[in-house]
């Protein structure tokens, strides 16, 4: 069915959510991990399991891919599974990095 288009709608919508929460349930993926091996920002990644935003025709295929993989060659998967990240921390506005204190 190469070069068909995919049609959006409610219920496919519905079905990616559900593929991609179950999916990370079953790997025990974070939203970094699962929005790396998509290859999405984790913000896009929170806003298609929320029902805000709408996955493309690639990212509906990629996840059909990714669970085919799951299937067939589960360790190829955890290859391609990028690490989990640590939270980046802000830094502290009131520490000045490099700064000298200066001597009254």
């Amino acid at each position: 069915m190469a070069g068909a288009f995919l049609t959006l709608t409610p219920n496919t919508m519905t079905q990616f959510k559900t593929d991609l929460l179950a999916m990370m349930d079953r790997l025990t993926l974070t939203e970094h991990r699962a929005a790396g091996l998509l290859g999405v920002p984790v913000y896009t990644l929170r806003k298609w399991i929320a029902g805000q935003r709408a996955p493309n025709a690639a990212a509906v295929h990629l996840l059909a891919v990714l669970g085919t993989l799951e299937a067939l060659a589960p360790n190829v998967l955890a290859a391609l599974t990028p690490p989990d990240t640590p939270a980046i921390k802000k830094p502290n506005k009131n520490v000045h990095v490099g700064k000298v204190p200066s001597n009254p």
